[in-house]
Parts: C-alpha cells; structure tokens; sequence
C-alpha cells in the first residue's frame, strides 16, 4: 500500500491546473484500492465516479448504511498538497458527515464510521 501511497502523490505532485482524464482515472482508481475491497462491500458501494473539482480529485460512490440509508453519497477528495483525505457523507442530497485530514490507512475506517 505504501507503494500505491508514493505513486499517487507522484502522479497528484506532476498534474497541470486541469488533470487529463487519465490522471483523474489513475488517482481514483488508487483511492479504491486504498480504501479497500472489504470496506466496500461492507457499505454496499457501487456507481462509483472520479471526477475532480476545487476540493481536488474524488472518487464518489453510492453507499447504503444506518446513517445514509438508500440514497447515500461518499465522496473521497485527494488533497496532495497536504497527502490527505477528506470523506464526506450525503443522505438526500445534504451533507451529513465530514471528515479532514484522513491519512490512506484511515479511510476504510473512516468511511465505515459515516455509514454506520
């Protein structure tokens, strides 16, 4: 994992002011395999996106849980200025969860704390 940890900031350090696709693809790709297959299927993740905007790149996907219910949005934004995380949980639309500063071991953890 520490490997998969040192390419992406690798790859996050060498993007221009817009990302190519690639890139955007690349980097979130990297997010699910550090957040772990386990956590995964344990919060019922699926329609994943990767995109990115003024947060940095994210990777989005559909997640079900006490907390989010059906209808539950996690969205995971790769900071690498600071080589941090910051997961964010949505129920309806409506941010319910926010969480800074996540290191890459943390996020399985962290998003299973938002499902609930």
């Amino acid at each position: 994992m520490q490997t998969e940890a040192t390419e992406l900031l690798r790859i996050a350090k060498s993007l221009t002011a817009k990302p190519s696709r690639e890139d955007i693809v690349e980097i979130a790709d990297t997010i699910r395999k550090q957040i772990g297959r386990n956590t995964l299927m344990y919060v019922g993740a699926n329609q994943f996106k990767a995109s990115y905007d003024s947060d940095g790149i994210f990777l989005s996907f559909k997640a079900s849980g006490g907390n989010l219910q059906r209808g539950g949005l996690i969205k995971v934004s790769y900071n690498y200025g600071t080589d941090e995380y910051v997961v964010r949980g949505y129920r309806n639309m409506k941010e319910i969860a926010e969480v800074k500063g996540v290191q890459f071991p943390e996020l399985g953890s962290t998003i299973e704390e938002i499902t609930g």
